[in-house]
Parts: C-alpha cells; sequence; structure tokens
C-alpha cells in the first residue's frame, strides 16, 4: 500500500547502475529485480530473511517459466567465509 503499486517500477530503475556479471541481490523478495537481470545475462544470487518470501519468489518463478532462480533463506550478515 505504500508504493500505490509501484514498487517494482522503483526496483527496475537500479538496473542500468548494476554491473558486472555477478550481483548478489540482499532481500530479493518475490523475484522481479532477479527476472530482470537474468534476462540481461547476469548471474544473481539472493538473500532472503523471510521464509515466506523465499515461497513466494517460488511461486513467481513457476509462474514466469523460468526453471530456476538462485535464492536462499538466511541473513546475510551471517553469511561468512
Amino acid at each position: 500500500m505504500v508504493s500505490c503499486g509501484l514498487w517494482n517500477t522503483w526496483g527496475l530503475q537500479a538496473l542500468p547502475y548494476l554491473v558486472g556479471p555477478f550481483v548478489l541481490e540482499l532481500g530479493p523478495g518475490p523475484g522481479y529485480m532477479q527476472a530482470a537481470l537474468r534476462k540481461l545475462g547476469v548471474h544473481v544470487y539472493g538473500v532472503e530473511a523471510s521464509w515466506d518470501m523465499v515461497k513466494r519468489f517460488g511461486c513467481f518463478r513457476d509462474g514466469v517459466g523460468l526453471v530456476s532462480f538462485n535464492v536462499i533463506y538466511g541473513y546475510a550478515q551471517f553469511i561468512i567465509n
């Protein structure tokens, strides 16, 4: 409700600023940005802290006909080498 339905439009405005063959997306939500990046040939990986969003991500993936998305459930601050 806060974004008046424009959240995806706002997020996709970042596409020209994402350079490089690999992108780490923190909080990918349902997957709109990842789908757009994949279409541009970018290898994108997501870390999502909400299990409900991870489930929505899977439903979105199936709905757009992409075989796989790269997302894990977790908190970025706890991913260490």
